[in-house]
Protein backbone atom coordinates (compact mmCIF):
# COMPACT_ATOMS: atom_id res chain seq x y z
CA UNK A 1 0.00 0.00 0.00
CA UNK A 2 1.76 3.41 -0.94
CA UNK A 3 2.38 6.06 1.94
CA UNK A 4 -0.63 8.84 2.12
CA UNK A 5 0.07 12.17 0.77
CA UNK A 6 0.85 14.56 3.11
CA UNK A 7 -1.77 17.44 3.13
CA UNK A 8 -0.77 20.64 0.75
CA UNK A 9 0.81 23.49 3.18
CA UNK A 10 -1.14 26.73 2.73
CA UNK A 11 0.94 29.86 1.91
CA UNK A 12 1.07 32.03 4.92
CA UNK A 13 -0.65 35.09 4.90
CA UNK A 14 1.14 38.28 4.06
CA UNK A 15 0.60 40.03 7.47
CA UNK A 16 2.41 37.16 9.19
CA UNK A 17 -1.26 35.62 11.07
CA UNK A 18 -2.18 32.10 10.93
CA UNK A 19 -4.87 31.56 8.61
CA UNK A 20 -7.85 30.95 10.80
CA UNK A 21 -10.97 28.22 9.83
CA UNK A 22 -14.50 29.16 9.23
CA UNK A 23 -16.40 27.26 11.77
CA UNK A 24 -18.04 24.83 11.50
CA UNK A 25 -20.83 24.27 8.61
CA UNK A 26 -20.41 27.31 7.90
CA UNK A 27 -19.39 28.55 4.29
CA UNK A 28 -16.84 30.98 3.46
CA UNK A 29 -18.00 33.71 1.09
CA UNK A 30 -15.97 34.02 -2.44
CA UNK A 31 -15.86 38.30 -0.93
CA UNK A 32 -14.88 39.22 2.36
CA UNK A 33 -17.58 41.83 1.87
CA UNK A 34 -20.61 40.01 1.21
CA UNK A 35 -22.73 38.21 3.97
CA UNK A 36 -22.88 33.81 3.73
CA UNK A 37 -25.67 32.51 2.12
CA UNK A 38 -29.03 32.70 3.83
CA UNK A 39 -28.37 36.68 5.32
CA UNK A 40 -29.58 38.94 4.31
CA UNK A 41 -27.50 42.18 3.64
CA UNK A 42 -27.25 44.59 6.64
CA UNK A 43 -29.91 48.08 6.03
CA UNK A 44 -29.26 51.60 7.23
CA UNK A 45 -32.34 53.43 9.25
CA UNK A 46 -33.15 55.07 6.15
CA UNK A 47 -33.86 52.48 4.14
CA UNK A 48 -35.76 50.30 6.57
CA UNK A 49 -38.52 53.20 6.85
CA UNK A 50 -38.82 53.83 3.37
CA UNK A 51 -39.27 50.17 3.06
CA UNK A 52 -41.59 50.27 5.83
CA UNK A 53 -43.44 53.51 4.86
CA UNK A 54 -43.62 51.75 1.21
CA UNK A 55 -45.69 48.65 2.33
CA UNK A 56 -49.29 49.18 2.34
CA UNK A 57 -50.08 45.91 5.12
CA UNK A 58 -46.95 48.34 7.72
CA UNK A 59 -49.07 51.16 7.31
CA UNK A 60 -52.25 49.52 7.52
CA UNK A 61 -50.66 48.33 11.10
CA UNK A 62 -49.02 51.30 11.82
CA UNK A 63 -52.62 53.37 11.26
CA UNK A 64 -54.52 50.52 13.75
CA UNK A 65 -52.11 50.59 16.34
CA UNK A 66 -52.25 54.74 16.18
CA UNK A 67 -56.04 54.49 16.35
CA UNK A 68 -56.16 52.31 19.07
CA UNK A 69 -53.79 54.47 21.37
CA UNK A 70 -56.25 57.60 20.04
CA UNK A 71 -58.97 55.18 21.42
CA UNK A 72 -57.73 54.43 24.51
CA UNK A 73 -57.04 57.99 25.06
CA UNK A 74 -60.33 59.08 24.79
CA UNK A 75 -62.04 56.06 26.64
CA UNK A 76 -59.78 57.02 29.73
CA UNK A 77 -60.57 60.82 29.65
CA UNK A 78 -64.56 59.84 29.58
CA UNK A 79 -64.48 56.92 32.17
CA UNK A 80 -61.62 58.30 34.42
CA UNK A 81 -60.09 54.50 34.46
CA UNK A 82 -56.91 52.94 33.17
CA UNK A 83 -58.21 51.26 30.37
CA UNK A 84 -55.23 48.87 28.40
CA UNK A 85 -55.64 47.13 25.13
CA UNK A 86 -56.00 43.69 26.85
CA UNK A 87 -59.31 45.24 28.42
CA UNK A 88 -60.56 46.12 24.80
CA UNK A 89 -59.80 43.32 23.55
CA UNK A 90 -62.84 41.84 25.34
CA UNK A 91 -65.41 44.07 23.69
CA UNK A 92 -65.95 42.81 20.12
CA UNK A 93 -66.78 39.11 21.83
CA UNK A 94 -68.93 40.36 24.41
CA UNK A 95 -72.61 40.31 22.87
CA UNK A 96 -75.24 42.48 23.93
CA UNK A 97 -77.54 39.85 25.56
CA UNK A 98 -74.77 39.04 27.45
CA UNK A 99 -71.89 36.54 27.07
CA UNK A 100 -70.47 33.56 29.23
CA UNK A 101 -67.06 33.96 30.50
CA UNK A 102 -65.96 30.53 29.45
CA UNK A 103 -66.90 31.66 25.43
CA UNK A 104 -64.97 34.58 25.91
CA UNK A 105 -61.92 33.01 26.60
CA UNK A 106 -62.59 30.44 23.55
CA UNK A 107 -63.36 33.00 21.53
CA UNK A 108 -59.87 35.16 22.72
CA UNK A 109 -57.89 31.98 22.64
CA UNK A 110 -57.43 32.77 26.42
CA UNK A 111 -57.35 30.74 29.33
CA UNK A 112 -60.41 31.52 31.66
CA UNK A 113 -58.23 32.35 34.34
CA UNK A 114 -57.44 35.35 32.29
CA UNK A 115 -60.59 36.06 31.16
CA UNK A 116 -61.59 36.51 34.82
CA UNK A 117 -59.37 38.62 35.84
CA UNK A 118 -59.90 41.25 33.13
CA UNK A 119 -63.80 40.89 33.58
CA UNK A 120 -63.21 41.16 37.60
CA UNK A 121 -61.24 44.41 36.77
CA UNK A 122 -63.68 46.23 34.16
CA UNK A 123 -66.45 45.48 36.38
CA UNK A 124 -65.04 47.29 39.41
CA UNK A 125 -64.48 50.27 37.15
CA UNK A 126 -68.11 49.71 36.40
CA UNK A 127 -68.18 49.31 32.60
CA UNK A 128 -69.21 45.24 32.82
CA UNK A 129 -71.85 43.57 34.51
CA UNK A 130 -71.48 40.33 35.71
CA UNK A 131 -74.62 37.94 36.32
CA UNK A 132 -75.70 34.31 36.80
CA UNK A 133 -75.99 32.39 33.55
CA UNK A 134 -79.25 31.38 33.07
CA UNK A 135 -78.96 28.80 30.30
CA UNK A 136 -76.33 27.23 32.87
CA UNK A 137 -76.28 28.00 36.86
CA UNK A 138 -72.28 27.17 37.12
CA UNK A 139 -70.94 29.85 35.26
CA UNK A 140 -71.58 33.64 34.77
CA UNK A 141 -72.54 35.74 31.74
CA UNK A 142 -70.74 39.33 31.34
CA UNK A 143 -72.60 41.94 29.84
CA UNK A 144 -71.86 45.79 29.18
CA UNK A 145 -72.52 48.28 31.77
CA UNK A 146 -76.08 50.06 32.03
CA UNK A 147 -74.65 52.51 34.70
CA UNK A 148 -74.76 56.24 33.17
CA UNK A 149 -71.42 56.97 31.35
CA UNK A 150 -69.93 53.54 31.04
CA UNK A 151 -71.96 51.83 28.66
CA UNK A 152 -71.36 50.63 25.12
CA UNK A 153 -72.83 53.59 23.74
CA UNK A 154 -70.82 55.72 25.73
CA UNK A 155 -67.93 53.79 24.52
CA UNK A 156 -68.97 54.01 21.17
CA UNK A 157 -69.26 57.82 21.39
CA UNK A 158 -65.30 57.95 20.83
CA UNK A 159 -64.81 55.74 18.02
CA UNK A 160 -68.10 58.71 16.24
CA UNK A 161 -65.84 61.61 17.52
CA UNK A 162 -62.45 60.01 15.65
CA UNK A 163 -64.63 59.62 12.64
CA UNK A 164 -65.86 62.71 12.43
CA UNK A 165 -62.09 64.07 12.88
CA UNK A 166 -61.03 61.63 10.18
CA UNK A 167 -63.32 63.10 7.90
CA UNK A 168 -62.47 66.81 8.46
CA UNK A 169 -58.73 65.48 8.31
CA UNK A 170 -59.17 63.85 5.36
CA UNK A 171 -62.07 65.52 3.49
CA UNK A 172 -65.68 63.65 3.26
CA UNK A 173 -64.76 62.30 -0.40
CA UNK A 174 -61.48 60.41 0.71
CA UNK A 175 -62.71 59.44 4.17
CA UNK A 176 -65.51 57.44 2.70
CA UNK A 177 -63.81 55.91 -0.16
CA UNK A 178 -61.30 55.00 2.71
CA UNK A 179 -64.27 53.59 4.46
CA UNK A 180 -65.26 51.34 1.28
CA UNK A 181 -62.22 50.34 0.64
CA UNK A 182 -61.36 49.07 4.09
CA UNK A 183 -64.66 47.20 3.89
CA UNK A 184 -63.84 45.31 0.88
CA UNK A 185 -60.31 44.42 2.71
CA UNK A 186 -62.34 43.51 5.65
CA UNK A 187 -64.27 41.35 3.22
CA UNK A 188 -61.56 40.10 1.49
CA UNK A 189 -59.87 39.08 4.56
CA UNK A 190 -62.92 37.45 6.10
CA UNK A 191 -63.48 35.02 3.27
CA UNK A 192 -59.31 34.42 2.87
Amino acid sequence: MPPAKPAPKKAPRQDGRARSAPPRGERVSARRHEPPRGHAPPIGPHELEAKKRGSLAQLLFRCARRLNERTLEGLRSRVGFAIRPAHTDLFPHIDLEGTPQTLLAERLGISKQAVHKRVTELRDAGLLEVEPDPADGRTTRVRFSSKRGRTLMDGLAVLVELDRELARTLGEARARALHDTLKDLDDWLGRA
